[in-house]
């Protein structure tokens, strides 16, 4: 419901804890990416690595690469679930066999390194901004 009304879509992460953060966005990612109403409208992502100026803050390029792990964990694992239950096949994101990247995802999403504290906040308005021609 809310996902066709929206004109852009901020998932905001602590980049301080990399392993538990990238395996929380992986989960909401991969249900808002499998969702009818995102395959539709297909509203712009961002994934906002937030703390980016803490010493135990892992950059945004590393994050993406586990979340994108994380995701391909997800589809495959959800597709033998419902493989061994003998219902529909999963919902892939991406095509069997071939590991999830943010380039299957059904709509554009973009990764930045962002500071809520400091002045970071940069990339996250230059992206709100874009996508709702602010």
């Amino acid at each position: 419901g809310r996902v066709a009304g929206a004109g852009a879509i901020v998932c905001m992460l602590d980049a301080s804890d990399p392993l538990a953060q990238s395996k929380a966005a992986a989960g909401i990612l991969y249900e808002l990416f499998t969702c009818d109403a995102m395959r539709r409208h297909r509203v712009p992502t961002l994934i906002a690595c937030n703390k980016s100026d803490s010493a135990k803050a892992m950059k945004s390029a590393q994050l993406r690469g586990m979340i994108e792990k994380e995701v391909d964990r997800i589809q495959h694992s959800r597709s033998t679930m419902q493989d061994l239950s003998d219902k529909t096949q999963g919902t892939m994101i991406s095509s069997h066999g071939v590991p999830f990247t943010f380039k299957e995802a059904p709509c554009e999403v973009s990764v930045a390194d962002t500071c809520a504290t400091k002045p970071g906040l940069e990339p996250l308005v230059e992206f709100v901004a874009a996508q709702l021609k602010l």
